[in-house]
């Protein structure tokens, strides 16, 4: 897979930012499918995200891996809007790009860039979001996602309990109340980790 050129495809964070805002604007969903559900997820997770993007402060670990970084480094990010996981998790990333110019973030659509998103796959499926970091020579360090490991725990933990289980509605905000308490904390220090390597 030529990173590269996927990246060239790609547009920047703030970019991605306003195009939820419009989505949600115009009451419109990213892609084909413009079900009621895939629209209301759109706007709530703009809500989340710009709440997000105000309660997400760098860890310690995260501000000194982040230090130790003096090449760039690339990260894309392959999510859709309607996707509440992203609108959690690129608030920590976008903090990551903030405090270190050599980190480079771009987005793709998910539903757009299918074969780079099965390249990529978690446990078979098309989960996102997924980041791919890759350094200057277009080589992959490592990804990342489609979630931090304490939340992915959470959803395996939801899809293995006995019937009659929590409906999915239910299970979501469980896992939205676990973020919302979170903050980033463990994004930004799995990525602190990653970064470190």
């Amino acid at each position: 897979m030529d990173l590269k050129a996927q990246w060239d495809k790609g547009c920047k964070l703030d970019t991605y930012f306003e195009e939820h805002k419009q989505q949600v604007a115009d009451n419109r969903a990213a892609g084909e499918n413009q079900s009621d559900d895939y629209i209301r997820y759109t706007k709530l997770n703009y809500a989340l995200l710009k709440r997000s993007l105000k309660s997400v402060v760098l860890t310690p670990n995260a501000q000194l891996a982040l230090d130790k970084i003096s090449t760039p480094l690339y990260l894309l990010i392959i999510t859709e809007t309607w996707c509440g996981d992203s609108a959690q998790n690129l608030a920590p990333i976008y903090k990551l790009e903030e405090a270190n110019t050599h980190i480079k973030v771009k987005v793709l659509e998910r539903d757009k860039n299918l074969g780079l998103m099965d390249a990529y796959l978690t446990n078979g499926g098309r989960a996102i979001p997924k980041v791919i970091a890759f350094n200057e020579k277009g080589k992959e360090l490592f990804t990342w996602g489609p979630r931090p490991d304490k939340a992915q725990e959470m959803v395996i933990a939801w899809k293995n309990q006995a019937e009659p289980k929590d409906t999915y509605e239910e299970f979501s905000i469980k896992l939205q109340n676990w973020y919302n308490t979170n903050k980033g904390i463990e994004t930004l220090n799995e990525f602190a980790s990653l970064l470190s390597i």
